[in-house]
């Protein structure tokens, strides 16, 4: 395979978003143009949909119902790209975008639906929102050597996007009191219940002297006299102290919107798996982190301590007067969309050798009772589903 040569584009003049359609307007598929160069403009063509949906980079679905719009981010780049969903256009296209899984089921594994490859030019991109715990080796390995650049949580990849970050505000500010208002203890929201962490375990076994409310589609797995059971319509997230921000499976990075959801509903999230990644990504004295106790009963104890001081509760809130949380980075906060297209313009010749780059084998830890788990069937179905 002929890879790519280096290009790069200057001078480019930045212009307002533009929508054209190049197809008939019974399709409706748009064309989003970004900086104004008709000579050397390259086209980046997200092919397959991400979860079910269109990846229209001027649209967010929040929900069914209701929906986000943008304006284009490629105008505000250093070079110029734009971006279709049309597939009609993949013989026109520099670059193409494929999501691992492309719907709702993530049963439309990437490999099944990859086109022929057009031209030795044409940069093929894999995106990879999920972590490398729900993937079989041997299905990445199918994909080694076909791609040219990766887009992925881990900032291994040519484009990272994770799943929040933390900087620093331009003027401090003493924040308020985050006990206020906050009468109940601990929530998780989960619907994966069969976890390579193990998760499910040692929530069990909290529930024994913490109470507990649990919302999501696991909630038979957690039977307990002391544990709650909320509807999620009725969960009002500002009312907790404590979020159990526990990962699917423990990965190098993988710090998910869980995490940083709770951050901003000003809950102190509780965390297990790789301390270390906690003390690098996630803001100072932020988190409390399980296995610093000895057991399940211990950190329910600390926990019942936080929670009745508000002095100690809102020392983990002490970083919120010097330091803003988001995670909104694949939709608010979007500037991916330019270092993508800097990378179609710049990136140097390669193939990507997927296995080592994204593999559960190289990037995750499994604990002692997950290992020689059942990744066929209906384990793998729930693997999935979160």
């Amino acid at each position: 395979m002929h890879m790519l040569e280096k290009k790069t584009c200057q001078g480019l003049k930045i212009v307002s978003l533009e929508h054209y359609t190049k197809e008939s307007n019974s399709s409706r598929e748009l064309l989003l143009r970004g900086t104004e160069d008709t000579a050397q403009t390259k086209l980046i063509l997200a092919y397959t949909t991400i979860y079910g949906q269109r990846f229209d980079i001027t649209t967010f679905h929040r929900t069914s119902q209701e929906k986000i719009q943008f304006p284009n981010p490629l105008t505000q780049c250093k070079y110029a790209c734009t971006w279709s969903t049309n597939q009609s256009l993949y013989n026109r296209s520099d670059a193409v975008l494929f999501h691992l899984y492309n719907n709702l089921d993530h049963k439309d594994f990437v490999y099944q639906n990859l086109p022929q490859r057009y031209s030795s030019e044409q940069k093929w991109i894999l995106m990879i929102r999920e972590p490398p715990a729900f993937f079989y080796p041997e299905q990445l390995k199918m994909l080694d050597d076909r791609f040219n650049l990766t887009v992925t949580f881990h900032s291994s990849s040519d484009v990272q996007i994770p799943y929040g970050k933390y900087w620093s505000k331009r003027t401090p500010r003493p924040y308020r009191n985050f006990a206020i208002g906050r009468n109940k203890l601990a929530l998780w929201m989960v619907s994966n219940c069969v976890t390579s962490s193990r998760r499910e375990v040692y929530v069990r076994e909290l529930q024994k002297y913490l109470e507990v409310d649990i919302v999501g589609g696991c909630l038979g797995l957690f039977a307990n006299s002391t544990g709650k059971y909320v509807p999620l319509k009725n969960v009002k997230q500002k009312q907790y102290k404590f979020y159990l921000a526990f990962e699917n499976s423990d990965c190098e990075e993988y710090i998910t919107e869980k995490f940083w959801k709770s951050l901003f509903y000003g809950m102190i999230p509780v965390v297990r798996g790789r301390r270390a990644k906690y003390e690098h990504f996630a803001p100072p004295h932020s988190f409390i982190h399980a296995d610093e106790f000895l057991s399940a009963e211990e950190l329910a104890k600390y926990l019942k301590r936080v929670a009745s001081n508000p002095s100690l509760f809102n020392q983990y809130h002490k970083w919120r007067n010097q330091y803003l949380a988001d995670s909104r980075l694949m939709t608010i906060n979007r500037q991916w969309m330019c270092d993508l297209c800097e990378k179609v313009y710049t990136s140097l010749p390669k193939t990507v050798n997927v296995y080592d780059h994204f593999s559960e084998d190289t990037k995750c830890d499994t604990y002692q009772d997950a290992k020689g788990r059942n990744r066929t069937g209906e384990h793998v179905e729930n693997i999935l589903r979160l």
